[in-house]
């Protein structure tokens, strides 16, 4: 059990370590950096079921250096 709740605290404390958050607002065409990534707002739609509504970004990323789309 002492094993486990060390392993568990060490991952907590590792995942926390590399994150990373940002707040941003973009209209479609525009682009941000965030850490080594570029992120840019292709489109915003809007759906709508019965019980729920929900809007969905398509987003594309690159590298900082604009060269790889991943």
């Amino acid at each position: 059990v002492h094993l486990g709740l060390a392993c568990l605290s060490l991952g907590l404390i590792a995942s926390h370590a590399y994150k990373l958050e940002s707040d941003v607002v973009l209209k479609p065409g525009e682009e941000t950096i965030i850490g080594s990534y570029r992120l840019r707002l292709e489109k915003v739609e809007e759906n709508s079921n019965s019980n729920f509504s929900s809007l969905v970004s398509m987003l594309s990323v690159f590298d900082v250096s604009g060269e790889d789309r991943i």
